[in-house]
């Protein structure tokens, strides 16, 4: 092979390595708006009785940043069997542009300990129910509609509970929330827990 057949022969390879590293960027940019999982998270991503949080994937910043806040209200300290409450979940943060969350109600303690509290239930298309793969605890949690912001900077979803009729124990919400920055990544997301404990009036 003369010299100048093995320089052209070097060009090509070189050619090819660049077109297979494009594309390779191109297949990973591809994969990032699934990561944001704008019609919500899988199952079982609450944080509670040893579930992951959203922090799993959205670790870029630490868990329950002190510039932002979630809070849970509209359940009494003290529910009434068999009554139906709304709840309200509200995440705020100022560089969130899409909002999620996820929660469930699980007994405390007592023989049915970790096992779904009472019924949830959408008021909206702006809110879902999921059942985990693995038992048959239920979650309730944002959907694409949902993920849009009530104004810049603010989240707020609205949902039932209806308490269990025959309650064995006291009951505890678990939440996660991811206050995203809307860039189709994993990447610059803040995430929110909380929990709120109720007995029986």
């Amino acid at each position: 092979m003369d010299e100048r057949k093995f320089l052209n022969a070097i060009l090509a390879s070189q050619r090819i390595y660049c077109l297979l590293a494009c594309f390779t960027v191109v297949g990973l940019s591809i994969t990032f708006p699934v990561a944001g999982y704008l019609d919500g998270p899988p199952p079982a991503h609450t944080g509670g009785f040893g579930e992951d949080t959203c922090h799993e994937c959205h670790w870029d910043h630490e868990l329950n940043n002190p510039d932002g806040t979630l809070t849970l209200s509209g359940i009494p300290n003290d529910y009434l069997p068999g009554q139906t409450y709304q709840m309200n979940i509200m995440l705020n943060h100022v560089e969130m542009r899409r909002g999620g969350f996820q929660l469930t109600a699980r007994f405390l303690e007592g023989s049915d300990v970790g096992r779904q509290a009472g019924t949830l239930r959408p008021l909206d298309a702006h809110t879902t129910t999921v059942v985990g793969d693995t038992s048959d605890v239920e979650y309730v949690q944002h959907t694409t509609v949902g993920s849009t912001l009530l104004t810049p900077g603010l989240a707020n979803w609205v949902i039932e509970w209806s308490s269990p009729v025959t309650p064995t124990s006291p009951i505890v919400f678990h939440v996660a929330a991811n206050a995203g920055n809307d860039d189709d990544s994993d990447l610059g997301d803040f995430v929110y827990t909380a929990q709120l404990t109720v007995g029986r009036e």
